[in-house]
């Protein structure tokens, strides 16, 4: 009879315990700590090219970003991108995340361009720095970056936040003849690369109005509580309807129920075809890789100086149809882009937008743990 070798209870203790340290291991080359840095990589998507921003932090992904080469707005980018996020971020990768149904291609395209990102956060850091890339080029080569603006380090990436409050005399007056009274925070978040340029941006605003406002997703403010009441308008037949009653309870619940533009939706009523939130959106496509000053200098010159506007192709104005007829055939293309996609106001008094950008810039800080080039 064959007599089988069996290794003592001690070795095989001893192999499990190896055993269990190379899969740990293993598993923890798998959970892959990426090289720190903010990385961007292409795909193919509905309407083009997509270009992907990867965040890694610590060796995990913390966010994504996509938005088309030709900044053409995209609903189904959008869907697709609202579909990945967290499943990436969660996986730490785009392996084994699914597409986002109905909008399979920009899907496709957006975990593309995230397993492009990583094949270039995996890759060893040199001289002890973190992983960095550059966008991507018409011919696949990174150009050389610049040197860092005066007082700041070259190779970071910036965060800021700016807020400006405007107050206005309107809109309009209620059935009585009462003034309206309203005033907007306008808040603006931004990332910024060493040369000033937008890498991405966020906008949005509190529009507050007294109560004798009929619009019925307008938030109100009453007044201070054991102050004198204003009257109320009733968003139904659009006539006066009381006074406030300012008490600490009442005042409390008003302003704990106001909600900003971005959440007031297709309900804000600016442009049923073209709503609020939408033309922001379109505009923070366009903002990417501008500078704050940049953005002033296009305010200035392709916006009417009547509203703050821009200006429309076919305006019968004549101030307007003066300013065209200085501007280039490719000038007069890059307006009419713009026009189609947003014609709401940068900075008026329904919102100081340029200003709260403005203000973000300013107050930049670094963005710790990464770095671009």
């Amino acid at each position: 009879m064959i007599k089988r070798w069996s290794a003592p209870s001690h070795a095989r203790y001893n192999l499990a315990v190896l055993f269990l340290i190379l899969t740990l291991l293993i598993c923890s080359s798998a959970l892959a700590a990426w090289q720190d840095g903010l990385y961007q990589d292409v795909g193919q998507g509905y309407h083009g090219e997509i270009l992907v921003t990867t965040t890694i932090r610590a060796g995990q992904i913390t966010g994504i970003q996509a938005q088309n080469r030709g900044d053409t707005p995209d609903d189904f980018l959008q869907t697709a991108l609202e579909g990945l996020q967290a499943a990436i971020v969660q996986n730490n990768g785009a392996e084994g995340v699914d597409v986002v149904t109905g909008a399979t291609r920009s899907s496709q395209g957006i975990l593309d361009g995230v397993k492009g990102t990583l094949e270039q956060a995996s890759a060893p850091a040199l001289d002890g720095m973190a992983g960095t890339s550059q966008p991507p080029t018409a011919q696949g080569a990174a150009a050389a970056p610049e040197d860092g603006q005066a007082g700041l380090p070259p190779s970071q990436l910036y965060e800021g936040l700016g807020g400006v409050p405007n107050f206005r005399v309107g809109p309009g007056k209620d059935s009585n003849n009462v003034p309206v009274y309203s005033l907007n925070i306008t808040m603006a978040s931004g990332l910024f690369d060493t040369q000033g340029k937008i890498m991405g941006v966020q906008v949005d605003i509190y529009e507050v109005a007294t109560p004798n406002y009929d619009g019925a997703s307008m938030p109100h403010f009453s007044g201070w509580p054991a102050r004198q009441g204003y009257n109320i308008t009733d968003p139904a037949t659009g006539k006066v309807s009381g006074v406030s009653m300012n008490t600490e309870q009442n005042i409390g619940e008003e302003v704990s129920a106001w909600v900003t533009k971005r959440e007031r939706g297709d309900a804000y009523g600016m442009n049923p075809a073209n709503e609020w939130y939408k033309q922001m959106d379109a505009y923070q496509q366009w903002m990417v890789g501008k500078t704050t000053a940049e953005l002033r200098s296009w305010f200035e010159k392709y916006t009417s100086p009547r509203n703050g506007r821009p200006i429309r192709p076919d305006s019968d104005i004549q101030e307007d149809k003066d300013l065209l007829a200085a501007m280039s055939d490719s000038e007069k293309a890059q307006l009419a882009d713009v026009v189609s996609r947003a014609t709401m106001s940068l900075s008026d008094a329904h919102g100081h937008i340029l200003e709260a950008i403005e203000k973000a810039y300013e107050n930049r800080r670094p963005v710790q743990g990464v770095s671009v080039p």
